[in-house]
């Protein structure tokens, strides 16, 4: 070959190796977020090729700046972002007890010990507005359902008193939790044909007061569990209910709302706590990122508290969008003994070991072997280590099977969405872009960077200025620590996928051979529903797994 054609091969081939390149960048450009479709397995995928685990960089396109038009009102903010404290302070803004910053909403107890801990801080609506937290008389007719009982709260037990339907339910949630182990059929209304008609409502829906199942509205019962004590009804994003679609201020989810509503699964060590967080940033907290349990605006979005006839509709609502996100069984449980029981926070510990009389801090192994023991009854009186045996349906949340939450043992394919807290960034992002919250709610919520203990019940909103950049809902966490892949066959040893090494170390350091097996044997269950999903980069539907998890279920679906 002549030095001429061999010169003239070697500029085609950079030619050709040019065009290529070209091709890979405009692809690259082009595989941004798509819009979320479901195709009829049930499984949400993106109509564009993404790259969801990518926790290293965030998309240029999410990602919110802060503008000067975000700052003076010509660009939309969301209204927890909005509070200027300065002029609060100029304002002098008196409460019930002469504080300035906090306040309790109408229809909250009276005389609460802290009112800093139990009032909306931040915001002289919440102080003023009795229609506050809702947006609109609609919005808080529809949450007013309340069930026809009555509290003595002289002691602050929240005990009951009188009333025929407290004494119904106190009767039923007795008897309920007394069972310890409810059937798992995990496809209930799937199987009305082998129900009798006495445990279906007027309308042939299986009615889940019936269908042996502990009813919703236990939580409100002393030392009783319920299935929905942490079923979450965040309010759609209708522009007749959100106070933060006005002109000059305008939702941004693709220049329309929705009437999609979503009722989301809390579970205990799961992160329920950054979801409660989020709720009261949606409906205008300013104080969001306090401690939120002792508050009480966001207990007015509770599930279990509504009347059981509104129960029932919301159950059978297809507008409403069931979601829950799972966690590692073994990774909850040490979790949870690290945080509560050997944390650094004494007020947990000295709870826990005043409530299951403990004679000071058991050591991992022990807690597990304490737990690790069957009972024949629930005890639901006096502060004994009975009460710490046994994983049933008396267990503590913290520690119980994810699967005794909200139905998802009965009623799995009610819910449209299971993730996996291996991948919340990404999925958690697809459910709220599925109710609309995402683009008006999501994208803007944002996390200081620097570190707020976990007993602070007063956190003033972030001091925002021209140049920040907003987190996002849970889109920071799992890009803060470094991650790892581990992608083998069990082989006697607890390998989990995509979190951090920190964790990994802590499992391998506080899980023996003989821990590992106790743990699968008490949580069988959530291991099921987690070794299905635990590899999924997309959130998978409860029919779905159903289907996968019971013969019966599957034979159900296909006739």
């Amino acid at each position: 070959m002549t030095l001429y054609r061999r010169q003239a091969l070697t500029k085609l081939l950079l030619v050709l190796l040019f065009v290529v390149a070209c091709l890979n960048f405009f692809i690259a450009i082009d595989s941004g977020d798509g819009v979320p479709i479901v195709l009829p397995a049930g499984r949400i995928v993106l109509k564009k090729e993404t790259s969801p685990l990518n926790t290293n960089t965030k998309s240029v396109a999410d990602a919110i700046t802060i503008e000067a038009g975000h700052l003076n009102g010509n660009l939309y903010l969301p209204s927890a972002l909005r509070t200027n404290i300065d002029n609060l302070l100029r304002a002098n803004i008196a409460t019930d007890d002469g504080n300035p910053w906090c306040c309790l909403i109408a229809s909250a107890p009276n005389n609460p010990k802290r009112i800093t801990c139990h009032g909306t801080c931040f915001l002289p609506r919440a102080c003023t507005d009795q229609l506050y937290p809702f947006q609109s008389s609609s919005e808080q007719s529809f949450f007013h359902q309340l069930r026809n009982v009555t509290f003595d709260n002289r002691r602050g037990m929240g005990k009951f008193v009188v009333g025929s339907e407290a004494l119904e339910l106190q009767r039923k949630c007795r008897a309920m939790n007394a069972r310890l182990h409810p059937p798992y059929q995990w496809c209930h209304q799937w199987l009305q044909s082998d129900i009798d008609d006495n445990q279906r409502n007027d309308n042939g829906i299986i009615d889940p007061y019936e269908a042996n199942l502990p009813p919703a509205g236990c939580s409100l019962i002393p030392s009783t569990r319920s299935s929905y004590q942490n079923l979450l009804l965040f309010p759609s994003t209708s522009s007749s209910q959100r106070g933060d679609n006005k002109e000059g201020n305008k939702i941004l989810d693709g220049g329309t709302t929705t009437n999609n509503k979503l009722a989301f699964c809390g579970i205990a060590k799961n992160g329920i706590t950054n979801w409660i967080q989020l709720l009261r940033f949606i409906i205008g907290a300013p104080d969001y990122l306090s401690v939120p349990y002792q508050k009480h605006d966001w207990k007015k979005f509770q599930f279990d508290s509504l009347d059981e006839q509104v129960q029932l509709d919301i159950l059978n609502d297809e507008s409403y969008t069931f979601a829950a996100f799972f966690r590692d069984p073994a990774e909850r449980l040490l979790s949870l003994y690290l945080d509560k029981i050997n944390g650094s926070d004494e007020r947990w510990k000295n709870h826990f070991v005043s409530r299951y009389g403990l004679n000071g801090t058991p050591s991992f192994e022990e807690f597990v072997k304490m737990i690790d023991r069957e009972r024949t009854s629930c005890p639901f009186n006096g502060r004994n280590s009975a009460r710490l045996g046994g994983i049933d349906w008396c267990t503590d949340e913290h520690w119980a099977p994810q699967t005794f939450n909200c139905g998802l043992s009965e009623f799995l394919p009610r819910f449209k969405f299971i993730g996996s807290l291996n991948r919340i960034e990404h999925q958690a992002k697809q459910v709220l872009q599925h109710v609309g919250l995402w683009e008006s709610y999501g994208r803007y919520y944002h996390e200081e960077k620097t570190f707020i203990p976990h007993s602070s019940c007063v956190v003033p909103p972030p001091e925002l200025k021209v140049g920040d950049t907003l987190s996002g809902f849970q889109q920071q966490q799992h890009r803060m620590i470094e991650k790892k892949t581990t992608r083998t066959k069990d082989q006697g040893t607890m390998k989990f996928a995509h979190h951090s090494t920190q964790s990994q170390s802590k499992l391998d350091k506080y899980y023996t051979e003989e821990l590992q097996v106790i743990v699968k044997r008490l949580y069988a269950n959530d291991y099921k529903v987690w070794n299905l999903i635990k590899d999924e980069e997309d959130l998978v539907s409860g029919s779905e797994l159903a289907m996968k998890l019971s013969s019966t279920c599957n034979e159900k679906a296909i006739r």
